[in-house]
């Protein structure tokens, strides 16, 4: 590129982080030849905290990264917000770039430069460099000058559940807001089963894998004439075909990998194509061993994720266009196997349902098709002119009525899904036809879980926006319509977030006069360190650690409510059904308990991050497990939740815990009885070491202050 970047590091706004919009986003239309270039053409030169970098800047827009810097070790000034541009040796610019030039502020005495000099490649534009977005960069990938520059950068299939939260809380706060207040409608497409069904590519594989070995020597082979067929629609050239050995397994040929990715857009042409006589639907049915295939299989940690998520009120809507019963099987597993009211044609809205989310199959269900054959076998849309017939086919009409109904009402997140059917661009259009959602609306109307947004992705947009809106606005379109993480971190840090949300404004409700705006944030805090700590174990083997934050989750919540601690997994208690946004003054929460463990969450949390414990979960399967461990440099208890005295008698008599167990803190929401009081100075004065138990009503009742509450808290924890 030939250009240096100059950083100015002054004393000025300390600890803060500064963003400086410098003009409407826009495209660069030429790769940039410098900052100044990047200011004319819509970029941002941002200065503070950079995941986790304590003083960072970059200067970037949607498709550059133009410049990375770092405080260095040992260097203790705080930035300022100032970022110069000078040419290297040999270069010009449209403007003379001295030191002494006006720019966002001049330069005070004893301030330092540092210079990051970019590699010496230039830097694409994102498409041709095949980049995450900044917004990535910034986040969750953050190099200092000193790493190896232009590689490692997290995608949306390397992203951690950490990062994930960190664009939650960032660029994509509003997004989060609003699926906790239950303003989405959740779209799910085949990238949510991958690891448990066959997909696309998958699907193509066995189709060309059952044609070969049903191929027979008669000239007139009804499958022979079909793979050829399905040869011919790949376009590839005659060169790479001729290798093909149909005496040979399809998964031994050279070209079947490019095969398959030729066709992967052209599944239902695939699966209409006609084999002699028989039905219409043989590929899907006998040629992919529909029955066997699409039969029962476990949930994955996405389908675990999106069942919580609805069960907590996030997603009462949702949109599916897979066949698999994987979402159904996830709510089996967490315990609440009514929790979707499915339905593919609409009819199943007219009865009553103690569901708590409508599940539209608008595809078809495998589950109903294999156990009820007829009609739900014809319902499967997998051909190209069933794709098509389905925007006027009767049969659809109510579903599709509803859907349309949905999309005008309901802001739209698409997980595992490439929008590629003719049927859903559609829907999307028409809904959107008449007051159809503004372009700038916050939070974004339409939001794709994907690296890169796809072509099918794009036609979408421009049928929500419509095509002048669209061109008009492209680059910020795409940048708002797209996170860059894909089903499992996305899911799971969105459960996360919305759990931990619900403490925020339950914590926040709890009546404590001493404390003032500033106490309650802290707290308040606390329970973000406790969503930070529990996601940065979650992605080793995302399925366990889904399966066990459900068990903790449901293990607190029975014993908190009714005193029971059973063995083996819990049916999942969601911390209120109702969406975050209804959580605020609930009335039902004056006397549930929820308020005051909820700030007991946070209390504990926010000890953790001033180093008094540390936080850990025992066995969630074990009856004799808690909410949660808390572990000093001097000891290590069980801490258990109690909404009142009946809660704890009721653990008591289950046997969670003994009273003379002297590793056990249970917190109390109410007033506990003088027959379980116990105190720190109690034990001292016996030598006898018990359980202790906190009232916490009381306590909260009468601390003067934050730092009243922190030391009587510390003191009957007793660590």
């Amino acid at each position: 590129m030939g250009h240096k970047a100059w950083m100015f590091v002054g004393s000025k706004m300390a600890g803060q982080r500064v963003t400086l919009p410098l003009a409407a986003t826009g495209r660069c239309s030429q790769r940039m030849k410098n900052i100044e270039t990047l200011i004319a053409e819509g970029g941002d030169i941002t200065i503070g905290m950079v995941a986790g970098v304590e003083c960072g800047a970059t200067a970037a827009d949607g498709h550059n990264a133009l410049a990375m810097l770092v405080r260095r070790e040992g260097e203790t000034t705080a930035p300022c917000c100032v970022i110069y541009t000078r040419p290297s040796a040999g270069t010009t610019s449209r403007r003379a770039n001295r030191r002494d030039q006006p720019a966002l502020t001049t330069p005070s005495a004893g301030s330092r430069w540092y210079d990051w000099t970019p590699t010496p490649h230039e830097y694409l534009r994102r498409e041709e460099a095949n980049l995450p977005s900044t917004v990535a960069i910034i986040q969750t990938n953050y190099m200092p000058a000193s790493a190896g520059r232009g590689d490692g950068l997290t995608t949306a299939s390397k992203i951690t559940i950490q990062e994930t939260l960190d664009l939650l809380d960032g660029p994509f706060a509003a997004v989060a807001k609003g699926i906790g207040e239950g303003s989405y409608t959740l779209w799910l497409g085949s990238g949510i089963s991958r690891d448990r069904v066959i997909g696309l590519d998958g699907v193509l594989a066995k189709l060309i894998e059952f044609l070969r070995i049903n191929v027979t020597p008669h000239p007139d082979c009804a499958h022979r004439r079909a793979l050829e067929k399905l040869f011919r629609m790949s376009g590839l050239p005659a060169a790479d075909m001729a290798g093909i050995d149909l005496g040979q397994s399809a998964a031994s040929w050279p070209v079947l990998k490019a095969l398959v990715a030729a066709l992967w857009n052209q599944y239902s042409a695939v699966l209409s194509i006609e084999v002699g006589d028989r039905k219409l639907d043989y590929l899907l049915w006998d040629g992919l061993d529909f029955p066997n295939t699409f039969a029962s299989q476990d949930a994955d940690a996405e389908h675990l994720a999106i069942g919580m998520l609805s069960l907590e009120g996030a997603f009462s809507l949702l949109a599916s266009a897979n066949w698999d019963g994987l979402l159904e099987a996830g709510v089996r597993e967490l315990g609440h196997p009514e929790t979707y009211r499915v339905t593919v044609t609409g009819e199943d809205l007219r009865s009553p349902a103690a569901a708590v989310a409508t599940l539209y199959k608008f595809h078809g269900c495998a589950i109903r098709a294999i156990s009820h054959e007829n009609p739900y076998r014809r319902l499967l849309i997998a051909r190209t002119s069933q794709i098509t017939s389905w925007m006027t086919n009767d049969d659809f009409k109510i579903a599709r009525d509803q859907l349309g109904a949905m999309l005008q009402v309901q802001r739209t997140l698409m997980v595992g899904m490439s929008a590629q059917d003719e049927n859903i661009r559609h829907t999307f259009a028409n809904a959107n036809a008449h007051k159809g959602w503004q372009w700038d609306a916050a939070p974004t109307p339409v939001l794709f879980s994907a690296q890169e947004l796809g072509d099918d992705h794009r036609n979408l947009l421009q049928n929500v926006y419509g095509e002048i809106t669209y061109e008009t606005h492209r680059a910020a379109i795409c940048q708002a319509a797209r996170i860059q993480a894909y089903a499992k971190p996305l899911l799971i840090a969105l459960l996360l977030q919305v759990v931990s949300s619900k403490l925020k404004v339950l914590a926040n409700d709890v009546t404590a006069p001493g404390l003032d705006g500033v106490a309650r944030n802290s707290i308040v805090s606390g329970i973000s360190f406790l969503r930070s700590r529990a996601a940065s174990g979650g992605d080793v083997d995302r399925l366990a650690y889904v399966k066990q934050l459900a068990a903790t989750l449901a293990r607190a919540m029975h014993q908190h409510h009714a005193g029971v601690s059973a063995k083996g997994p819990q049916r999942y208690f969601p911390i209120d059904s109702d969406p975050v946004l209804r959580l605020k003054d609930k009335l039902i929460h004056q006397g549930s308990g929820m308020r005051e463990a909820a700030a007991a969450l946070g209390l504990i949390g926010f000890e953790e991050s001033s180093h008094a414990w540390r936080t850990s979960t025992d066995d969630p399967l074990d009856a004799r497990s808690g909410a949660l461990r808390l572990t000093s440099t001097t000891g290590s208890a069980r801490v258990f939740l109690a909404a009142n005295d009946d809660a704890i008698t009721g653990l008591l008599e289950c046997e969670a815990f003994e009273d003379s167990d002297a590793d056990v803190v249970v917190i109390c929401s109410g007033r506990v009885t003088a027959r379980q009081s116990r105190s720190p100075s109690g034990h001292r004065r016996t030598g006898v070491a018990t359980a202790r138990y906190v009232g916490l009503r009381e306590m909260l009742r009468d601390a003067r202050d934050l730092d009243d509450l922190r030391e009587r808290f510390r003191q009957e924890v007793a660590l």
